[in-house]
């Protein structure tokens, strides 16, 4: 009797655990990256360093996502010029899943000093977070594809890392 009641409340808990597990592959809980963006870039005529947080939300199996960054920049050189700052942000933007991380893309709104006035206000970005065997999900490239941004901050994309992650 001791047994039957033993497997009866085997099976039960092995239901529960099979509904719990399949409840959770179906429905993927939004979460939130954030970071630090630090890098040089040749644009402009100089050497510029680009720095500043960023966090990125996927909004759980929607396909979609939101991306802000925070970001001043200032000429290097032994006479440091040009100081500014830039935000970009993109809102509702496609996530495609890669092998070793996410990749986020979308058209960007990007200020100049608090001012969206700028040519590259609204330029298209894609955003990747990846990361290695050892450390998943741990390094940041944001790429400005418009010509007009490209010519700002460089062509080469913006690396940081992730100081975040659930």
């Amino acid at each position: 009797m001791n047994v039957t009641i033993l497997r009866r409340v085997g099976v039960a808990a092995a239901l529960v655990l099979a509904l719990v597990v399949s409840g959770r592959a179906q429905t993927l809980a939004p979460f939130k990256f954030q970071g630090v963006i630090h890098d040089n870039a040749d644009a402009l005529n100089a050497n510029w360093v680009i720095s500043g947080p960023w966090s990125l939300e996927l909004r759980g199996d929607s396909g979609k996502a939101n991306f802000t960054a925070s970001l001043t920049m200032k000429q290097n050189g032994p006479v440091p010029g040009g100081p500014h700052t830039h935000h970009i942000f993109l809102k509702d933007a496609s996530v495609t899943v890669l092998t070793n991380g996410y990749s986020v893309t979308g058209i960007a709104a990007i200020a100049g000093n608090g001012g969206l006035g700028s040519k590259y206000a609204s330029s298209p970005v894609t955003v990747e977070v990846t990361g290695g065997a050892d450390l998943p999900l741990s390094n940041i490239k944001v790429f400005l594809q418009s010509t007009d941004a490209t010519d700002h901050f460089g062509t080469d994309p913006l690396n940081g890392v992730v100081v975040y992650q659930p």
